[in-house]
């Protein structure tokens, strides 16, 4: 009876309330997306420094932080600035989303790729070492 009460004696007609609560929808499912996202984010910065464990945890605290400037920047610019808690449940339920799904598998993929980086940088360095090494011996020879 209050809630037909407010209706009645307040200015937004019901059409305007279902508009909001369709956009209240639609900001839900988009912080769901952005949470997907995000998810893919937080492999890729996490995949980087997966096994050196003082890294990972200034990984994960960078990471927090760039998710605060996010959800004040998502705040501001669909919501004019008002935070709603159901922006942090979608950005949950997506991060959730990806990380059950495709995130077991880009994380994986990710974690490779920069193994074989990694793997590919050492066989440089030890092939430069090598050639700087036999130039080195190249040159003593020479001087004799």
């Amino acid at each position: 009876m209050i809630i037909l009460n407010y209706f009645l004696f307040s200015d937004i007609s019901f059409g305007q309330l279902s508009a909001l609560n369709y956009m209240q929808i639609f900001l839900f499912l988009i912080s769901v997306f952005a949470g997907y996202i995000l998810g893919f984010f937080f492999d890729f910065i996490y995949g980087t420094v997966q096994k050196r464990k003082i890294l990972s945890v200034f990984s994960i605290i960078f990471f927090v932080l760039l998710y605060i400037l996010y959800l004040r920047f998502f705040s501001f610019f669909f919501s004019e600035g008002s935070y709603r808690f159901y922006y942090t449940i979608g950005n949950m339920s997506g991060f959730l989303l990806w990380e059950f799904t495709l995130g077991i598998y880009i994380k994986k993929i990710v974690i490779s790729i920069f193994c074989m980086i990694k793997k590919m940088i050492c066989l440089m360095c030890i092939c430069c070492k090598k050639i700087v090494r036999n130039a080195k011996n190249n040159n003593k020879i020479k001087n004799k």
